[in-house]
C-alpha cells in the first residue's frame, strides 16, 4: 500500500512539476566580460571570458593575455549555464556555470578526465 502510495505520489509530482526549459524563473543574463580564475590539476590559473547571446544560445570566448585559448557554446536554463568547450589543442570538455549578478560558478571538466575542476568568473569593465 505504501509503495502504490509513493508511486502515484511520485507521478502525480512529475505531472505538475514545471519544465525546466518553461522559463518559470526569469533568467540573469550572463552576458559580458569576465575575469575567471580556477584550478586545474591541483594548479590555478587566470583567463578572461567573453560571454555573447548568439540566437538563443551563448559563445564563450577564454583568453589568456588577449590570446584565444578555449571556445565553448551554452544553453542557459534558468541560472544555470551548460557548457561545451574546445580548447585550441582540440581537447573537448563540459562545464555547468551557476549564474548570479556579475559572478559565474563552475565546474568543468575534460572529456576523458574523471576530474571535476572549479572556476569563478567575476564581471568587470562596463559590464559589471
Amino acid at each position: 500500500m505504501q509503495n502504490t502510495i509513493r508511486r502515484n505520489a511520485l507521478v502525480l509530482l512529475l505531472l505538475v512539476r514545471p519544465s525546466p526549459l518553461a522559463g518559470a524563473v526569469p533568467a540573469i543574463d550572463p552576458t559580458g566580460m569576465y575575469l575567471c580564475s580556477g584550478t586545474m590539476a591541483q594548479k590555478t590559473y587566470s583567463l578572461g571570458l567573453e560571454v555573447r547571446t548568439v540566437g538563443e544560445t551563448y559563445e564563450l570566448l577564454w583568453n589568456q593575455d588577449g590570446q584565444p585559448t578555449h571556445v565553448g557554446v551554452g544553453v542557459l536554463d534558468r541560472n544555470e549555464l551548460a557548457v561545451t568547450f574546445v580548447t585550441k589543442q582540440e581537447s573537448a570538455g563540459t562545464a555547468l556555470y551557476h549564474v548570479s549578478t556579475n559572478q559565474l560558478d563552475g565546474v568543468w571538466s575534460f572529456v576523458r578526465d574523471p576530474q571535476l575542476e572549479t572556476e569563478t568568473c567575476l564581471k568587470h569593465g562596463k559590464d559589471a
